[in-house]
């Protein structure tokens, strides 16, 4: 009776030994994980505030880089001299601009500083605005809804045909025959003295754009697909002293489109005027 009374004792303490010993064990590794830890400076990450950003996402484009380009329209230009996406339709369809994935109405297009964006639409075709006459184009990306209002949320485009004294008389005058019947004519008239300044710009486009595409495996012509666009820009400028000026400005376009068929029409009977 004593013998089996006694070993269960011994069996216990030893289980008890066993555990005390494993515990130590673990306070042991954990306080020598902790011994590795190592304590560094705090880092302040600072920055000045941008209270103008004029030259921040700013491209300019100036006479010298237009000059080359008045045969095209503003949407050829930028598509190819700008990182801007311009989203066109096709030939003789519309075209519009995308800056930092926007839509086109976020992207406000101005003339001469002044808002020119469809007050119905809220954004505007350029494959209607011809280069001819503009002395500089500027475009900057980002929000600018602060210093140009509404419509500028992922940026604007500003078109100048900014007038300069003592220019004298300069005329200037091009003709181009394309394909699909493209006929374009594009004139460019200024003078300027110590006092006044003017500048004319006229643009006459038309095309039939009557080219081929395959559908289903047939070549078919495209049909009802003419443009004509008429465009006549003034700008005129008095200065009543080295830093007051008047400026009187008119922009007059009239454009007559056919709307073609689509790949499931036969014929079309649309059109639209703008």
């Amino acid at each position: 009776m004593c013998f089996h009374s006694i070993f269960p004792k011994k069996k216990h303490i030893g289980i008890k030994r066993i555990s005390f010993i494993l515990i130590f064990n673990c306070f042991l590794y954990s306080l020598e994980g902790q011994i590795n830890q190592y304590e560094i400076d705090t880092i302040d990450i600072k920055s000045d505030l941008f209270y103008h950003s004029d030259h921040l996402g700013q491209i300019n484009y100036d006479s010298s880089s237009l000059r080359n380009a008045n045969k095209q329209s503003i949407d050829h230009f930028l598509s190819k001299q700008s990182l801007a996406f311009i989203k066109t339709y096709g030939a003789g369809s519309s075209s519009t601009i995308s800056l930092r994935g926007g839509a086109a109405t976020q992207t406000q297009v101005q003339w001469n500083d002044i808002p020119i964006n469809n007050p119905m639409l809220g954004l505007n075709d350029l494959s209607l605005i011809p280069l001819n006459s503009f002395e500089n184009i500027t475009i900057v990306a980002g929000g600018q809804s602060a210093t140009n209002g509404s419509g500028a949320v992922t940026g604007f485009i500003n078109l100048k045909d900014d007038i300069k004294l003592n220019r004298g008389f300069k005329l200037n005058s091009n003709f181009n025959i394309g394909s699909f019947k493209k006929r374009s004519f594009a004139s460019n008239f200024s003078y300027s003295n110590k006092k006044f300044g003017i500048n004319v710009g006229t643009d006459l486009l038309s095309a039939e754009n009557n080219f081929t595409y395959p559908i289903n495996g047939v070549q078919k012509t495209q049909s009802h697909a003419n443009i004509e666009n008429k465009t006549l820009k003034i700008n005129s400028r008095y200065w009543l002293s080295p830093n007051a000026s008047l400026n009187a400005a008119v922009w007059f376009q009239k454009t007559f489109r056919q709307i073609p068929p689509t790949t499931t029409q036969n014929r079309s009977f649309s059109d639209q005027e703008d």
